[in-house]
């Protein structure tokens, strides 16, 4: 009998260890089921989706202002921004999400609430937010001041508005030195839009002697750390001869790669080299289409020059005159900083480049002129 009772015991022993063991092992595939279907965290998802490219605190590439998917970002970001003890990255992120949303006055809250912390990133864009009168009062000075304390943070943004800050007169005496002195530390450090920006400072001999070449080499670099309007312009200094030999294969090459970087008038001018057969084979039908796609522009003169180009087309004129009044004014173009903020893109107007392209009619009929005399236009300046 007591042989029976311990085999029985020995038994059931055996029986609930082995329940025992498939349910620990039904919780934990319970849990790792419950991780592959949560999916990534709020703070994963706010990195990927609205990290700035030059933070130098980002978790990623980061993305473009304009490309911040807002509908899928701004739950991520509130979500990581709002958690007890979130890294103030987050709510910098969701300060970027919140502009993009034309939230202006919550944006800026939670941009302030970071650079408390001292982020670095944030500070800059308290100081555009000042500057571009986005949920604060227009104020250069206070701008200045914000762009400064992102500086001795660390942020390259911040040392690129600085040196635009210097260089326009605004919120600080006007000393283009000191500009191209913040636009240099900005570009070594990697920043593309401070490079474009130096490299305009050498074509026009602003702030420093003036050297084509050295304005190509910084274009070049500009271009190679993907910046669309760095290689538009040197596309134009290929075009031109200004600064490198000139070389249409090269200028068309490089108008290309602006405009697969969503760059309206790269595309334009790549149109006017498939129309004409500059540095690409000729080819009515791809300048046909570029044509037709720019002539609906929002832009009065992008749509007016694309709707001539088309004319040309049909009457079998060629627009490689076109393109040479256009890309003869890289001397005069000015590349402004490029802020943040929910006018990151509108922060480029009053440039002396937006003046051109409003009045583009004109002076592209005083470029023509120019060009046949063997002489060169330059904005604001004329004819030499």
């Amino acid at each position: 009998m007591m042989r029976y009772t311990t085999n029985a015991n020995s038994r059931m022993h055996r029986t609930l260890s082995l329940l025992l063991v498939l349910a620990l092992l039904s919780n934990n595939a319970g849990l790792v089921l419950a991780e592959q279907t949560a999916g990534p965290s709020p703070e994963t998802r706010c990195d990927e989706l609205a990290a700035h490219p030059e933070d130098v605190g980002r978790r990623g590439p980061g993305v473009e202002f304009s490309k911040i998917a807002v509908a899928d970002a701004l739950p991520a970001c509130r979500d990581a921004a709002e958690r007890p003890g979130a890294h103030p990255r987050y709510q910098y992120q969701y300060g970027r999400v919140l502009s993009a949303a034309k939230r202006l006055d919550e944006a800026l809250r939670q941009f302030v609430q970071a650079a408390a912390t001292g982020y670095a990133q944030a500070m800059s864009n308290v100081g555009f937010a000042y500057f571009n009168g986005e949920g604060a009062p227009k104020d250069d000075v206070e701008a200045v001041r914000w762009y400064r304390k992102a500086v001795e943070a660390g942020s390259v943004t911040g040392m690129r508005n600085l040196g635009y800050m210097y260089g326009n007169g605004r919120g600080v005496g006007k000393d283009e030195a000191e500009a191209v002195r913040w636009y240099r530390k900005a570009a070594e450090a990697g920043e593309s839009t401070a490079m474009t920006n130096l490299a305009h400072m050498y074509l026009n001999g602003r702030g420093v002697g003036k050297d084509d070449a050295e304005a190509a080499r910084w274009y070049r670099k500009a271009s190679e750390a993907g910046h669309p309007i760095a290689m538009r312009l040197l596309g134009i200094s290929y075009a031109t001869g200004n600064g490198v030999a000139r070389n249409d294969a090269e200028a068309a090459r490089w108008f290309g790669l602006a405009a697969e970087r969503d760059d309206d008038w790269a595309r334009l001018f790549l149109a006017d080299a498939y129309s004409s057969g500059l540095g690409v084979r000729k080819n009515p039908d791809v300048a046909r289409s570029l044509y037709s796609r720019l002539s609906a522009s929002r832009d009065s003169n992008m749509a007016t020059r694309a709707k001539e180009g088309l004319r040309k087309l049909d009457e079998g004129e060629s627009s490689a005159g076109a393109w040479l009044a256009a890309a003869a004014v890289v001397v005069g173009l000015a590349i402004l900083l490029s802020g943040e903020g929910s006018a990151e893109e509108p922060a480029q107007r009053g440039t002396d480049s937006d003046d051109y392209m409003r009045n583009y009619a004109e002076n592209a009929r005083r470029q023509t002129a120019c060009l046949q005399q063997g002489k060169t236009w330059y904005v604001g300046a004329g004819c030499f």
